[in-house]
């Protein structure tokens, strides 16, 4: 299988798993950033954060007081 086959199928694949193949590349293509950094980047892109701001100005909700 050439390289353009395997982009134009991963071109032609769901939104969804398009993003899993885009972060197994990126995994492939930067060994060197520990996995706790990509996964910290995967939770930003997936919405998954609370801005800095709430963090220092707001008290955390009762459930994990």
């Amino acid at each position: 299988m050439s390289a353009a086959e395997v982009i134009a199928q991963i071109a032609d694949l769901p939104e969804a798993e398009r993003k899993i193949v885009e972060r197994a590349l990126f995994r492939l293509q930067h060994p060197e950033i520990p996995e706790e950094i990509v996964r910290g980047f995967e939770d930003c892109e997936d919405g998954n954060f609370v801005e800095m701001e709430t963090v220092l100005n707001e008290p955390p909700p009762e459930r994990l007081r």
